[in-house]
């Protein structure tokens, strides 16, 4: 429900209380929306931060916000706000912070609706940060909140939420403070428990000081018990530089490089002098350059390279801007399976040769998102789809494709009369199946959509060798968002460069709302960095959520984004200023389950000591392959044209059930030398030297053993055993 833009509804609002206004620009004007009214606004009459309009609404889960303008830039847009939700006009929470584009265009936004609880809202709180001109006052033109009403069922499961943790803070205070009767009779009459049986004895046995007994227990716990305290842990990883070998591609930035079959596929790239061509493959620790006999896609560098059902497609590419006049600007689409072939050369409807995009495959379709027009620099495309029906044909060179055309042309002359309209226009499905293997009636989405004519964008369609006079589209392609005309009531899904897209398939985790969606990871439109995750569902149209980087300041950024099991790993490359070079490499994970961001945490190669990582970089290729994650090539320094063909490697690590159990048995021996040391100092150095000292073996453990050599002196390790042991037995607080 809540990643469908259609099951919102328009809610009502009254104004309940404002800052000031000025002059004629009352607050009552942001209900009315007239862009060419330069009157029909809210403006405040000073610019600090204690402005403020508070919109009062019948109980609602309100989702979106969106803002009307004025019909051109105006120097009281607001460039900064915080919006934030109440149930009772008191307590506040903070659902969006953010800022307007000082344009005419009107801007939706996502709220956050639930952090625990649902946030139910009967008062709106909209708080002017910053305008767009420099001490200039705040103006608000329109604001219209969408979302449901009906909101029975969220208030009751709140109830339900509040009522288990009030419980539970209940049930942990009598315990804490040594109630053990009443704790007791609560804990038997109520549902939520704040600890298991094996969790309650361990519990018993530390307050009696009896280790030995504590570690008996852990070893015979089953390793399952320690799953929870894994999957919330984050990962680690080391960085392993892959050597040279004699057979090497050579450097080089903008390539593209998938996975097959187990194996690493590189076509193309810049070199930092010229465009690339060759082909490779990496498998078992070795370069193999392809040499394919026929046609291939040629030099081409900013392009995009996608593996499917043991199939390599490779669509796009950069165009000098001296080049592009002899340009036809004709997009192709190169399959690999063997050899290559051009599987579409007509692409009407489509978004014509573009390049620095993004493709992924979802099922018998390709799906393209972003990049720019080498057309026109300063048109970027939309999000596309492409059949990959495999009863199409494939074409060995231009011939075919012209011939295929003629061919099509005559079936078109049997369908439509010499007015060029449609003999049967009343049934599309009818027309569909007249026609070859190779043309579809444009859908309006995915999945069992109904066909319909759709209405295309004439800076996103391309017209070149039309078949048809009539409405129907014959072609291959279907846009399913134009990046000059969006859906009202959603955020906008504007394209842009440099970015990242996975896709998340259908049923892919249980219950997630993630599921059967587009992941569209940062980039950059115009001079603008986007530092965000875009999370858009294949099947509502509806742009649901924005997860920002958990990089921060306006440095200069570069990310890299792969779905691995249930999260999102991106490779950012970042530096401290916005046009400064990139200095740090970092991964991060973003949890699809748990919704959060997790740095990884780059660890020391074991036998060195020595902390060994790549370059930052852009112009890069991050795969993973088996469990691997690999990253080759790319350009390391903006003051030269230098490309580097270094390959890296590192895997995602945690610990192991084995490991966790260690250091829950090395915390238990921990524990009883702090309380050695407060009866007998001697009995609990001696104790260090031996016991502990045998236990600390890895990194961990033996960072916790200085520590505990310096508690002989210092006396700072203040930390509740059970609490520090048990922590490890699940993912509960205890």
């Amino acid at each position: 429900m809540l990643k469908d833009r259609r099951s919102y509804c328009a809610i009502p609002y009254e104004i309940h209380s404002y800052s000031t206004y000025a002059s004629v620009y009352v607050p009552n004007n942001i209900k009315r929306n007239d862009p060419m009214d330069p009157n029909s606004r809210w403006s405040t009459s000073t610019n600090d931060h204690l402005q403020y309009i508070i919109l009062k609404v019948p109980p609602s889960l309100v989702v979106t916000i969106t803002f009307g303008k004025y019909n051109k830039m105006h120097v009281s847009n607001v460039k900064k706000m915080r919006i934030s939700v109440s149930e009772d006009g008191v307590e506040y929470k903070e659902v969006l912070c953010g800022g307007l584009k000082n344009d005419s265009e009107m801007e939706t936004f996502n709220l956050l609706v639930k952090d625990e609880a649902y946030y139910i809202a009967q008062y709106v709180k909209i708080e002017p940060l910053a305008a767009w001109g420099v001490n200039f006052s705040y103006s608000l033109w329109f604001v219209e909140l969408r979302g449901i009403m009906d909101v029975e069922k969220f208030i009751r499961y709140n109830e339900m939420i509040v009522f288990g943790r009030s419980m539970r803070s209940c049930l942990r205070f009598l315990r804490d403070s040594g109630f053990r009767d009443v704790y007791e009779i609560l804990e038997k009459r109520s549902s939520d428990k704040i600890e298991d049986e094996v969790v309650k004895h361990i519990r018993k046995l530390l307050e009696s000081h009896r280790y030995e007994d504590v570690e008996a227990v852990l070893d015979k716990l089953d390793p399952c018990v320690f799953q929870g305290f894994i999957d919330n842990s984050p990962y680690t990883l080391v960085w392993t530089e892959i050597p040279r070998t004699e057979v090497w591609p050579c450097e080089r930035g903008g390539h593209q490089m998938a996975e097959m079959d187990g194996s690493l596929y590189v076509y193309g790239g810049w070199n930092g002098v010229e465009e690339l061509e060759d082909f490779w493959r990496y498998k078992d620790g070795e370069w193999t350059e392809i040499k394919v006999d026929g046609r291939t896609p040629g030099k081409r560098s900013c392009h995009r390279m996608i593996s499917n059902k043991s199939k390599l497609y490779l669509m796009g590419k950069y165009i000098p801007l001296s080049s592009r006049k002899a340009f036809s600007g004709r997009s192709d689409i190169w399959a690999f399976d063997g050899e290559w072939k051009v599987i579409n050369m007509n692409d009407e409807g489509g978004p014509g040769n573009i390049y620095d995009h993004q493709m992924v495959a979802t099922g018998d379709k390709l799906c393209v998102f972003g990049g720019r027009s080498t057309e026109r620099e300063d048109i970027y495309s939309g999000l596309y789809m492409f059949s990959l029906d495999d009863t199409s044909p494939s074409y060995e060179d231009e011939e075919d494709v012209l011939e295929d055309y003629q061919k099509m042309n005559e079936m078109e002359k049997a369908a439509f009369g010499l007015d060029g309209r449609y003999k049967n226009a009343s049934n599309p499905v009818r027309r569909k199946e007249q026609l070859s293997g190779s043309i579809c009636v444009r859908e309006s989405s995915f999945g069992s959509r109904v066909l319909h004519e759709s209405i295309t964008d004439e800076s996103n369609s391309r017209h070149e060798l039309s078949t048809s006079s009539s409405g129907l589209v014959i072609s291959r392609w279907t846009m399913v968002r134009s990046d000059t005309v969006q859906p009202p009531n959603t955020p906008s899904l504007k394209s842009r460069l440099g970015h990242s897209m996975v896709f998340i398939p259908p049923d892919y985790i249980e219950g997630s709302i993630y599921n059967n969606s587009l992941a569209i990871i940062g980039g950059q439109r115009n001079k603008n960095s986007i530092r965000e995750i875009l999370f858009y569902s294949l099947d509502t149209d509806t742009v649901y959520q924005s997860v920002p980087f958990p990089i921060n300041g306006d440095g200069k950024i570069i990310q890299r984004g792969l779905l691995y099991l249930s999260e999102i790993v991106v490779l950012f490359c970042h530096g401290k200023e916005k046009e400064g070079k990139l200095e740090s490499i970092d991964v991060y994970t973003y949890s699809l389950t748990r919704k959060r961001w997790t740095k990884v945490i780059a660890k020391t190669r074991a036998e060195t000591g020595v902390d060994i990582k790549p370059l930052s970089r852009s112009a890069h290729q991050f795969i993973q392959m088996n469990g691997w994650f690999y990253l080759f090539g790319g350009n390391v320094s903006e003051r030269t044209d230098r490309r580097v063909n270094d390959m890296w490697v590192f895997r995602l690590e945690k610990k192991t059930n084995k490991e966790i159990r260690h250091l829950s048995k090395f915390l238990v021996r921990k524990h009883k030398y702090l309380h050695l040391l407060g009866i007998d100092e001697k009995k609990a150095v001696d104790y260090l030297r031996t016991s502990v000292l045998s236990m600390a073996v890895d990194e961990d453990t033996r960072e916790i053993f200085e520590d505990l050599c310096r508690e002989v002196y210092k006396r700072k390790i203040f930390t509740d055993p059970v609490e520090d042991i048990c922590r490890l037995l699940s993912a509960k607080e205890y």
